[in-house]
């Protein structure tokens, strides 16, 4: 189990309250952030906060105070935004509504860091979704005990029913990344892609691990400097993993993370 030990007990706001698991993982996020040089940054590109302030909470406490552009194309970029702009008050933040590929002209180019937290999931569902749907997709007003939508459940059923109707999804996925990487060039990548215990738990398992495939296929993408697994690893234990399997074999593992830096 990755992590460090100390013998406590998950405490129970992080199984009921996102605001409390925003923060823990904020802490996770925050060195990583601070490793490539997140708060020197003149621009920062974050994708799908969805209505998460983990990065923005990561950034607020290493006083960020470039510019950030959020891209999020879901009804949640309004909230996001303006939450992000009471965290980051002497920052720029601005709010992309598009879906990755469709925003790259609204950009920076070479930004210092694109960063995202546990996207794929999400990115994989939303490709083929339309602007109106994305709000049913992605309702920001489940309580944590609802854990994900009838609509979303039926729109995972409905692509995985079809392993070649996934496959190409998958891969419109894995080319929208590297699409964007190659056009806006940043300067540091930083993503995420644990196994979600809310998807498991409404027996959605199988869409944690086609995110996760893809994130292996980004992780071999041939690009410069990979940073390597063993410091990767040991900025995710300085995190406690309460004895919770979730925490300490998905969230602190670093083989869930896609860390890249010095690009182009």
């Amino acid at each position: 189990m990755f992590g460090t030990a100390t013998n406590e007990a998950l405490p129970n706001k992080y199984l009921t309250d996102y605001a409390a698991w925003d923060r823990y993982m904020a802490h996770v996020w925050q060195p990583l952030l601070e490793r490539f040089g997140a708060a020197q940054a003149k621009t920062i590109v974050e994708v799908a906060p969805g209505n998460s302030s983990k990065l923005g909470l990561a950034l607020a406490e290493l006083h960020f105070c470039g510019e950030l552009f959020l891209v999020e194309p879901s009804a949640a970029g309004n909230y996001i935004l303006a939450h992000y702009q009471a965290l980051l008050p002497t920052a720029k933040v601005t709010l992309i509504s598009k879906k990755l590929g469709d925003s790259l002209s609204d950009l920076p180019s070479r930004p210092g860091l694109l960063i995202a937290n546990h996207p794929l999931d999400d990115m994989l569902l939303a490709v083929e979704a339309s602007p109106e749907s994305l709000a049913q997709l992605f309702d920001s007003s489940l309580a944590p005990t609802e854990i994900v939508s009838n609509q979303f459940r039926g729109r995972w059923t409905e692509i995985s029913a079809n392993i070649e109707h996934l496959d190409t999804i998958a891969n419109a996925v894995y080319a929208e990344w590297l699409n964007a990487i190659n056009i806006i060039k940043p300067s540091g990548i930083l993503v995420s892609q644990y196994g979600s215990s809310a998807l498991k738990n409404a027996h959605m398992d199988d869409l944690n691990a086609s995110a996760k495939s893809i994130l292996r296929r980004l992780q071999c993408a041939p690009l410069e400097d990979y940073l390597a697994d063993a410091e990767l690893q040991s900025l995710l234990n300085r995190n406690k993993h309460y004895s919770n399997h979730y925490i300490g074999t998905e969230v602190l593992d670093a083989h869930h993370w896609w860390a890249v830096r010095l690009l182009g």
